[in-house]
């Protein structure tokens, strides 16, 4: 048996005193009791053959003990060759592709003019990383670049209060021009004016606290829409002092009625359909999603307008060398360019100043990692089946995990479990922040197809893995997600039987096999309270279960 020792005794203590021992989880004949279902658990757990791998992660130690990924997690999109190159963290709406590869197309159209500077050429080099995540390498000295762009300026105001000695200095205000604020469908726009007249932040927490709007936003923590939304709020809620007693439980009214907080404005974008009819969102970001042309912007809070940055250990021929780069991103043919993305629309909007220092800022965020706290977060545990698969069905469910990873909740807890030669917890279940979400990365892309057909024993450890941590958190929304590959064999009746006593649904989706496999993943799902799903359709809904729990 290679299942380790503290998982195993925490699932038999849970059996041991398992609350509500006589409450019914489920309507199917003979259902069992949760003290009945935990006691199972715990002898199956005994039993099972599962392997807990440790994480090939290499983490740079930050402050406080919070581990960072390594830098080359994100790798740049523009390589500079210059002998004097210059290394510019970038806000990733304008460092990607498309549409939102702007400023990489600045950095090539640059890099390829050969400027001297003291006799050496130029370039730079540019790293997409969100504001937020560049912000926690920059205050923690994990990583310091040459220069940092944001979205926008509040995100300098944390690197003063929490890394004065990174000495940030502005460069530029303004490289292109963008703003956020709230979007709405065109028939939730229109109740909502009839109810409430006008879109500000009082009456979008108004509405949300009444229920009245499903409204969804970004991370303070990662991203500049949700740092400026936060603000904005905080200081409807209490004009006076935004981190006050007032505004906590203002907010913590308005966070419980919040259907769906996601990580990044890319994945807002994604996931506005559905559930949610109002977001906060960058301009820019919805510019070309056709299906969102009809939909209404009304700009709020600081303006997004990208500025630059300088640490005061940027040495004087890069600062020389970033002062060419800013003067060539600021010339007619570049802000051309710049509005063809998307941006520089809404330039006659005035800011709406917070006014918060960026130890008020670091106030608000605890603020709101303390209101999303008390909300109940889902614990999403994923099984991911490649033992006896065929390589295209491995490279299927690889990407179909890799999809459903990315609209995890934020500061919700997840974990996977996979299955290729035997069963391994590749990422135990818990907070799906700091370097969980790369150890999570990596053991899907590790998926290979092995030789084990029997993944009784994961669902075990999923299970396991999921009431481990409900001892810690009870209020959690648990679910399994079983992902397979096929040529499966797996005790559909009798996980099932537990999972119904725990109360956590099993979600199914097969991407391979016969009809077997689909009948046994069908019956796993149904007797637990979950859903098979389609495999072309599974991702999406996925996303959709852990959206609307």
């Amino acid at each position: 048996m290679r299942i380790a020792g503290a998982l195993l005794a925490g699932v038999v203590l849970l059996a041991g005193c398992a609350s509500g021992a006589s409450t019914q989880a489920g309507g199917s004949s003979g259902a069992l009791t949760r003290e009945a279902a935990a006691a199972l658990l715990a002898e199956r757990l005994a039993a099972a053959e599962i392997a807990i791998s440790q994480p090939a992660i290499n983490l740079a130690e930050a402050e406080g003990g919070c581990p960072l990924p390594g830098i080359d997690t994100y790798p740049l999109s523009v390589e500079g060759a210059g002998e004097i190159d210059v290394e510019i963290f970038s806000s990733t709406e304008k460092a990607g592709t498309g549409n939102n590869g702007w400023l990489n197309d600045m950095a090539e159209q640059f890099n390829a003019k050969g400027l001297v500077v003291d006799g050496k050429t130029v370039s730079v080099s540019v790293r997409p990383v969100t504001s937020g995540l560049a912000t926690d390498y920059i205050k923690t000295g994990a990583y310091v670049p040459d220069a940092f762009t944001p979205s926008n300026r509040l995100w300098a105001e944390i690197i003063r209060e929490e890394a004065p000695g990174a000495g940030i200095e502005e460069v530029c205000g303004r490289l292109c021009g963008n703003t956020a604020g709230i979007i709405m469908d065109p028939e939730s726009y229109n109740q909502f004016m009839d109810q409430y007249g006008e879109v500000t932040a009082e009456t979008i927490v108004e509405a949300v606290t009444a229920g009245d709007l499903a409204f969804g936003y970004t991370s303070p923590h990662v991203s500049s829409t949700g740092l400026n939304l936060l603000t904005q709020l905080l200081l409807a809620i209490d004009p006076e002092d935004p981190v006050s007693d007032k505004a906590r439980e203002g907010f913590a009214a308005f966070e419980a009625n919040i259907p769906s907080v996601t990580s990044t404005t890319e994945q807002m974008v994604t996931n506005m359909t559905g559930g949610v009819t109002a977001a906060a969102m960058e301009c820019q970001a919805y510019a070309d999603v056709d299906s969102m042309q009809d939909f209404v912007f009304t700009p709020m809070g600081v303006r997004h307008d990208n500025p630059l940055y300088v640490f005061s250990g940027t040495g004087e021929a890069e600062r020389a060398a970033l002062e060419l780069f800013k003067e060539h991103c600021l010339t007619d043919e570049a802000q051309a360019q710049a509005t063809a993305c998307g941006f520089n629309a809404n330039l006659a909007f005035t800011e709406q100043d917070p006014g918060l220092d960026g130890a008020q800022l670091v106030a608000a965020q605890a603020l709101w990692d303390e209101a999303d706290a008390h909300t109940g977060k889902v614990c999403a545990v994923f099984v991911a089946d490649a033992g006896g698969a065929g390589g295209d069905a491995a490279a299927a469910l690889k990407d179909t995990i890799s999809r459903a990873q990315r609209f995890i909740p934020e500061n919700s807890y997840a974990g996977l479990v996979t299955v290729t030669d035997g069963v391994g917890i590749e990422v135990p279940a818990g907070l799906f922040a700091g370097a969980a979400p790369l150890q999570f990365s990596m053991g899907t892309q590790a998926l290979a197809p092995g030789g084990a057909e029997e993944s009784s024993d994961a669902l075990i450890a999923a299970l396991a893995e999921i009431e481990a941590l409900r001892a810690e958190d009870p209020g959690v929304k648990p679910m399994v997600f079983f992902l397979t590959a096929g040529e499966t064999a797996v005790d559909a009746a009798g996980i099932a039987r537990i999972a119904e006593g725990l109360g956590i649904p099993v979600y199914t989706a097969v991407a391979g096999g016969d009809d077997a496999d689909l009948s046994a993943a069908g019956e796993l799902a149904v007797l637990s309270g979950g859903e098979r799903f389609e495999w072309d359709e599974a991702w999406h809904r996925i996303r959709e279960v852990m959206n609307d729990a």
